[in-house]
């Protein structure tokens, strides 16, 4: 009795090593992918924006957040939702005074908030 108890936890010990082995190679291949992802080019509307091939209505954003000093990463909060998505984060790559500018010019002319603070965003 007692060695099938023995057995019994060893399968449970290999079971949890296979979920975190396959979530942790979930996590490096999302990275991965990530990494080689071509940059995305951002396009200013009057009242619009277009991210990653989509066009994001004045209207529906809720705030604009900025996480970090040197190198921000920006998020875009739609309204009605409590974490950035991630097709909605982005940092600029050249000329990134010139671009945060225009950013708060664009934000300040369509009534958005730009929030300076650590955000949550999806991976």
């Amino acid at each position: 009795m007692l060695n099938n108890d023995h057995n019994h936890s060893h399968e449970i010990a290999h079971f949890f090593l296979v979920f975190w082995l396959t979530a942790c190679s979930m996590v490096l291949l999302f990275i991965i992918y990530r990494v080689l992802q071509e940059a995305t080019e951002i396009k200013w509307g009057t009242d619009n924006l277009l991210i990653h091939k989509k066009w994001i209505a004045a209207k529906d954003i809720d705030s604009i957040l900025v996480d970090g000093y040197f190198i921000p990463m920006i998020g875009i909060k739609p309204k009605g939702k409590r974490i950035v998505p991630d097709y909605l984060c982005f940092r600029f790559v050249e000329d990134k005074d010139t671009a945060m500018e225009q950013l708060n010019i664009w934000a300040e002319a369509n009534g958005i908030r730009i929030i300076y603070k650590k955000f949550v965003k999806w991976m």
